[in-house]
């Protein structure tokens, strides 16, 4: 189910689609030009199973409303800061990344920023490298090089109705399948009082992203993030090189190209979908310079064995009351079994291990943004989740415990626990509530 919001940010109403389960790992998606957090319509149904999406209208786009141009000023820096401020508002305190066209230097400039926050990059279409842009920015570097009216009037032929049409089915092998709905809806938004002047305001300012190229490099090479590059490569814009460039950078970088043009999502919804899907579980960050064991040597905690006395009962449990994600189920003989399942939002999966006599475990960890949430949903499927209480005092970690929430919902403080039909236990607990960023 999709929602349809407006969060006030400043002076901007900012429009957005959320849509998943805020306690699943979240995903930023970030749209470009001429468009708006439609070209996501489609994609947003594919991962809500997933993950926690949010998808606003950058400030002049779509149904977002902004100041006019006599009070804000459209530059990335400043779409950059007001999407901030925007995820701030709306509690996303850490995020993946997917961005497209535009999307890319205001998401850079949020990782930038913020690298705690950013999981991971989605970049579809989403430049960072001289190399990436094609002769087709040619006018408008004409323009960087010489801001005249001329040149400034010359680039207005981009934000005609016939070339919107061209950037959605240049590159494609078949038009019939880009659906004439975002077009449409694009070329609606640019006969908005003052749209045309917002656009090629944005136009002179691309130049300040191509500066920034160096500085978005230097955030890949000392952060590392984990990044997918889907990539139309029929992109009359952005061309194939830039995507392959990712990979100087980024060690671990997945480079796939579809065989498509700029708005790859219009014929390559479901595959996108599935290399989405499927990264997040087969990437793991490479340590940054300084980490323990650095130098490319990875010890990321994959999977915790779990030991069982009965695996489809303890699979019923996990699956159907507490909401974990079957990952794998594979017999490959009568007496081998691998079942390995992942906590909604997590990174690291259990794996059901049979025993006689289970060594139980106790105290496994699940981090909520929203313990007294978390909990309720959790009883409403079946588990008999115990009370919850809070240390008190938290600040020492020492004295005993009080019933409910800690009355200021700090870090670390609240918990509940539960247990699983083998007596396995585990620990619910509060961090990154909004009380907490005070």
């Amino acid at each position: 189910m999709i929602h349809y919001r407006t969060a006030a940010v400043g002076d901007h109403r900012i429009f957005y689609r959320e849509a998943g389960d805020p306690n699943q790992t979240s995903l930023l998606l970030l749209h470009g030009f001429p468009s708006s957090s439609h070209m996501f319509r489609n994609l947003i149904p594919l991962l809500s199973d997933r993950f926690h999406i949010v998808a606003p209208d950058l400030p002049g786009f779509g149904f977002s409303q902004s100041p006019p141009r006599s009070q804000f000023k459209y530059t990335f820096d400043n779409l950059a800061t007001v999407i901030e401020a925007f995820t701030e508002m709306v509690r996303l305190q850490r995020y993946a990344l997917y961005v497209f066209d535009y999307g890319a230097p205001v998401g850079y400039r949020l990782a930038m920023r913020h690298p705690d926050r950013v999981t991971a990059i989605v970049s579809q279409n989403g430049n960072a490298y001289v190399e990436g842009l094609s002769d087709g920015w040619n006018p408008i570097r004409a323009y960087w090089k010489e801001p005249t009216q001329a040149n400034r009037d010359a680039l207005r032929t981009l934000l005609t109705p016939e070339t919107t049409y061209w950037q959605y089915t240049t590159g494609v092998k078949d038009a019939s399948l880009v659906s004439p709905d975002g077009y449409n809806l694009d070329n609606y938004y640019m006969t908005r009082p003052g749209a045309h002047d917002v656009q090629l305001d944005l136009f002179l300012d691309y130049a300040s992203n191509v500066e920034m190229y160096p500085k978005f490099r230097k955030y890949f090479r000392q952060h590392q993030p984990p990044l997918l590059a889907v990539w139309g490569n029929g992109d009359p814009f952005f061309v194939p090189a830039g995507a392959e460039a990712f990979k100087r950078d980024i060690t671990n970088a997945k480079v796939t190209f579809f065989d498509t043009g700029h708005f790859a999502l219009e014929t390559h919804c479901g595959e996108i979908a599935v290399a989405i899907r499927d990264f997040p579980r087969a990437e793991v960050r490479a340590p940054r310079p300084g980490e323990p064991l650095g130098g490319g040597v990875m010890l990321a905690l994959e999977v915790v064995p779990l030991p069982v006395t009965d695996i489809d009962r303890a699979l019923a449990f996990y699956t159907e009351q507490a909401g974990f994600t079957l990952d794998v189920d594979y017999r490959p003989t009568a007496d081998f079994r691998v079942v390995q399942l992942t906590p909604p939002g997590s990174a690291c999966s259990v794996q059901l291990v049979m025993a006689d006599s289970p060594g139980r475990v106790h105290n496994l960890y699940l981090v909520t943004t929203d313990l007294a949430d978390a909990r309720a949903k959790l009883i409403a499927r079946g588990v008999a989740v115990g009370a919850i209480r809070h240390k008190d005092p938290v600040e020492t970690w020492a004295g005993g415990w009080s019933a409910g929430l800690d009355p200021k919902r700090r870090d670390y403080a609240s918990f509940a626990d539960f247990a699983d039909p083998d007596g396995n236990t585990w620990t619910l607990q509060e961090r990154g509530h909004r009380a907490s960023f005070g």
